[in-house]
């Protein structure tokens, strides 16, 4: 679906997020004793492990596409909700108020929604966060930056515009990766949806679309 496709979420889009602990497999069951233990071939100290990792689920949250941490607050998990909620996980149990929801403002369906969440490095003094999400009614591609109000709560009012880009002929291939790779923001875009670029946009200069932006 285009640079900056949803490929890197496939694995986390589901109605359940679950996470992996070195914790030991309980000896008494059949499944457990007959499956291959999971073990990393040494600790960071050099000790070697012997339990195997197990699934523990944590929550449940509405088509989440992406999980990411906050530099400052190593306690504190958010989770990207595509209809438009981005939630917060506090030492392994999920918080009823958002940290951010912005659902009147996202279109949402099939590739189109909320769809990522950057913090940069210098977060926990300046506050700021990045969103990616495609608008309401139009279904552009807009990147908007928030500040925090507390440590699990946005300042909606804070809202500031980074870009807005046309995705008005179809509406998939809506690209959403944010990421910061130092100071600065990185994000691919999708090539504008349909089948195979036929408009070229990604081979096009001219277009925004298709592209790895800084």
């Amino acid at each position: 679906s285009g640079i900056g496709s949803h490929m890197s979420r496939i694995a986390i889009a589901t109605t359940v997020l679950a996470v992996l602990l070195l914790v030991p497999a309980s000896p008494g069951t059949a499944d457990e004793r007959d499956r291959p233990a999971l073990v990393p071939a040494a600790a960071s100290d050099g000790a070697s492990l012997s339990a195997p990792l197990r699934k523990v689920r944590v929550a449940r949250f509405s088509s989440p596409v992406e999980v990411k941490s906050a530099p400052g607050f190593p306690n504190l998990m958010f989770v990207v909700e595509q209809p438009g909620r981005v939630m917060v996980v506090r030492k392994g149990r999920k918080l009823a108020r958002p940290f951010l929801d912005i659902r009147s403002k996202v279109s949402y369906g099939g590739e189109q929604g909320l769809l990522s969440v950057a913090f940069p490095p210098n977060y926990k003094r300046s506050g700021r966060f990045y969103v990616y999400f495609t608008a309401r009614r139009t279904g552009d591609i807009r990147v908007v930056e928030y500040r925090r109000g507390s440590p699990v709560r946005a300042r909606h009012g804070t809202a500031r515009s980074v870009i807005r880009i046309n995705h008005r002929a179809n509406s998939n291939h809506n690209g959403g990766q944010l990421q910061f790779l130092g100071q600065h923001l990185y994000f691919g875009t999708g090539d504008g949806g349909g089948g195979g670029d036929t408009a070229g946009n990604a081979q096009n200069r001219r277009s925004l679309l298709g592209k790895l932006i800084r």
